[in-house]
């Protein structure tokens, strides 16, 4: 296979490519490298710097050049003479470093943008060294203390110059101060001259010259005198026309002008001339925000140096009500025993709020709040519920009451039965406050005679009920009948039959079950029948005792027939009918005036009204008179029937 070659195009561009490759790596490489000297010209200043504070604190010079350094030991050349800059490779041995004393210490800089003392042989040309001349105040005039320039006096000040915390003296040193007021003094001390009610920043300047040597001295600083009182700019309050249930916030701006700033801030009810400056709240911006209840209120300031506030500044706090309303349940309705009421209870809802006035309000038996703005409800029979009040003020503070109730306008029902023979049983019953004491009772009855039992039930909400019933006596209340048809013509399907009986009676409705009656007494007639004999013969009378008798009584009759005596001649005689006199009845005729009702008729009482008969069937003489206890026998108690 034959190989094949590049093309011109193809090696071009192959070229190319290399071309602009190199290019970058070129940039690339460039940028490294100035990165890496400057950052290397970093460590050499940091360096010289940093010796310089070492030179400061042990000779006190702080105006010093590289090429001083060097020769006294504090900096290492490069080569044996010249320590150098790696960016330019410029000598660095004629720039100067100044070293300042602030708090204590030494700080030095090395500035290159700065003056480089070299002059046009490449040599270093003079330069005056500085000592470390520092400008020391006081407020009294004696005892002076290095300045700060953050530091405010509420007073004028005393300055003068210190070196190593002495204070300069005149033989020794010629001095200059400057201001930016304008004035020059060449005294070893100075006092400010500030004018009252104004803050003043004043930077100072104080040069000094050894009169024996060519040393030189410079210092500066800031002498911040404050004489301005703090001011309030203005007071905000939250809410202000408002009602509110809780303080209201208040935010108060002041301001210390360009001064020593707040210190603290007083609000309350004291004036301002009273307060010491323990009293004060300390803050630290020129916003308080406080919550005051109702009230007038004097604002008071104080600043950093000690200025109070002279204006007074006061605010008013209105529409606070912390008082939740009240309220109560209340009714006339008249009230029994256990806290029952008797009548139907009219309820109302009374609020009161002293303050912000009653925004909503609300009855309900319901537990949790619902303001339906109802007033008045009207209870009526219940066992128990309670009802609950609610209120709320405009000021957002709620209020509650509650009132149990119970009602029962009824009296107590009550009923009478009977138990066995004599022993009356009397129920009370309540359905709303129930019975208070026993709810059965029970009496024994006594006597052959009617009893009215009388009794009275209460129920727990004090109401009574009286009522009386009467029992009839009966001499035969309860019996029992063994009984047998008598009768031998007829067939009866229950002819023998056997019964267990008690009395009964059904109540019945009378048309006449109350009135008045006119009664007039007088006697019923009894009639009965007895023979009357005819014929002329002397017989004996014998007739069966009764009818389904077996034995023959034989009895003399009062008739005589003849001598002859026959046994079966009862039906040769008659019977007459023969009345006499009966009972008396204290009402045999009257007149009644009726109203109808339910009555228990006596009259139709059955002596078997409860019972079971067994019954066979049979043949009986006269089914029109056979009695279904003809033969048979009673055994009764007595006792009271209802």
């Amino acid at each position: 296979m034959k190989k094949k070659g590049f093309t011109l195009v193809e090696l071009l561009a192959t070229i190319a490519i290399l071309a602009v490759l190199i290019s970058l790596s070129l940039v690339v490489y460039n940028r490294v490298k100035e990165n890496v000297l400057n950052q290397e010209l970093e460590n050499t200043v940091s360096y010289i710097e940093t010796q310089a504070k070492n030179y400061a604190n042990d000779t006190n010079i702080t105006v010093i050049s590289v090429e001083d350094l060097i020769l006294a030991g504090y900096v290492e050349p490069d080569d044996e003479t010249d320590i150098y800059n790696p960016v330019t490779n410029e000598s660095l041995n004629c720039y100067i470093v100044k070293s300042t004393y602030e708090a204590g210490k030494f700080t030095s800089v090395l500035k290159l943008s700065e003056e480089n003392y070299i002059g046009e042989n490449g040599k270093c040309t003079p330069y005056e060294k500085g000592e470390n001349i520092i400008i020391g105040v006081s407020e009294n005039g004696i005892n002076y203390t290095e300045t700060n320039s953050s530091k405010w006096y509420k007073d004028d000040v005393w300055l003068a110059g210190l070196l190593s915390g002495s204070t300069l003296q005149g033989e020794l040193y010629d001095f200059e101060w400057k201001s930016n007021l304008g004035t020059t003094k060449t005294t070893e001390i100075i006092k400010t001259e500030t004018v009252e009610g104004v803050t003043s920043k004043i930077p100072y300047t104080l040069i000094v010259r050894r009169k024996d040597e060519n040393k030189k001295a410079e210092a500066s600083t800031t002498i911040n005198i404050d004489k301005e009182p703090p001011a309030v700019v203005d007071i905000k309050i939250k809410n202000e026309s408002k009602w509110t249930n809780k303080d209201k916030e208040v935010t108060i701006n002041v301001t210390d002008f360009q001064g020593s700033g707040i210190a603290g801030i007083y609000v309350g009810e004291k004036d301002c001339n009273e307060i010491t400056e323990e009293e004060y709240i300390k803050i630290t911006e020129n916003k308080y925000t406080t919550t005051k209840d109702n009230g007038k209120f004097n604002v008071c300031l104080i600043d950093k140096v000690g200025n109070k506030s002279v204006t007074e500044h006061q605010f008013e706090i209105k529409y606070v009500d912390k008082v939740a309303p009240s309220c109560t349940i209340t009714t006339t309705a008249t009230k029994g025993t256990n806290n029952w009421y008797t009548q139907n209870a009219t309820l109302v809802l009374n609020t009161v709020d002293k303050e912000s006035g009653i925004n909503k309000k609300g009855l309900t038996t319901s537990r949790t709040a619902n303001y339906n703005n109802v007033t008045t409800v009207v209870q009526r029979d219940t066992k128990g519920v309670t009802y609950y009040g609610y209120v709320e003020d405009v000021a957002g503070n709620k209020g509650n009451c509650k009132l149990d109730v119970k009602v029962d306008t009824t009296p107590p029902s009550m009923s009478f039965s009977i138990s066995g023979l004599n022993k009356a049983t009397i129920k009370c019953s309540d359905d709303i406050s129930g019975i208070n004491g026993t709810t059965n009772m029970t009496q024994n009855l006594t006597g052959t005679r009617n009893y009215t039992v009388t009794k009275t039930c209460t129920n727990n909400a004090g109401l009574s009920a009286t009522n009386s019933h009467t029992y009839t006596y009966s001499s035969c209340a309860r019996g029992h009948n063994t009984c047998r048809y008598g009768c031998d013509e007829y067939y009866d399907s229950c002819k023998y039959g056997s019964n267990t009986c008690s009395y009964g009676c059904d109540t019945t409705y009378d048309s006449c079950a109350t009135g008045s009656n006119t009664c007039q007494g007088g006697y019923t007639q009894n009639c009965t029948n007895k023979p009357v004999c005819t014929g002329g013969y002397t017989t004996i009378y014998c007739c069966y005792a009764h009818v389904g008798s077996t034995s023959c009584s034989e009895t003399t009759t009062p008739c005589a027939m003849g001598g002859g005596i026959s046994r079966h001649e009862c039906n040769k005689y008659t019977y007459q009918e023969e009345c006499t006199t009966g009972d008396y009845d204290p009402c045999i005729s009257g007149s009644n005036t009726c109203q109808g009702g339910n009555v228990t008729d006596y009259g139709s009482c059955d002596s078997c009204y409860y019972g079971s008969n067994t019954c066979q069937g049979g043949y009986v003489q006269i089914p029109s008179t056979c009695d279904s206890c003809y033969y048979g026998e009673n055994t009764c108690e007595g006792g009271f029937l209802y």
